[in-house]
């Protein structure tokens, strides 16, 4: 029984590495949306470095560096792709527990289950 924990405990690991970085991309696409958001309320606003970076980061997938002036020419062309599919993050996985090891409970028979009409 206990390796079977070990066998769920492995898979919960997976699941909770492979959500944490579709959280990391949820993030990410928040934050990309929320700067866009920004611009739009005030157009003469400059991105930052870190801002074009997780901007450059969201839509093309790429984590890009340079000076600033290269990520504004990267961004200005790469602002007009597609932006990509929104992400849906599932609900975290949660840690196995002693419980998930033991077998569904038998229904209890009651004295009243036993009654005949």
């Amino acid at each position: 029984v206990s390796s079977e924990l070990g066998e769920n405990q492995k898979a919960y690991k997976k699941k909770l590495a492979e959500w944490t970085k579709l959280k990391a991309r949820k993030d990410l696409e928040l934050k990309a949306k929320l700067l866009l958001q920004q611009q739009d309320s005030q157009p003469n606003k400059k991105f930052t470095t870190a801002e074009l970076i997780a901007l450059l980061k969201w839509k093309t997938g790429q984590a890009t560096k340079g000076k600033i002036e290269e990520l504004r020419n990267l961004w200005n062309s790469a602002k007009t792709l597609d932006p990509p599919e929104d992400i849906v993050l599932p609900p975290q996985p949660q840690p196995p527990t002693e419980t998930d090891k033991s077998p569904l409970p038998k229904s209890q028979v009651t004295k009243y289950d036993l009654q005949v009409e």
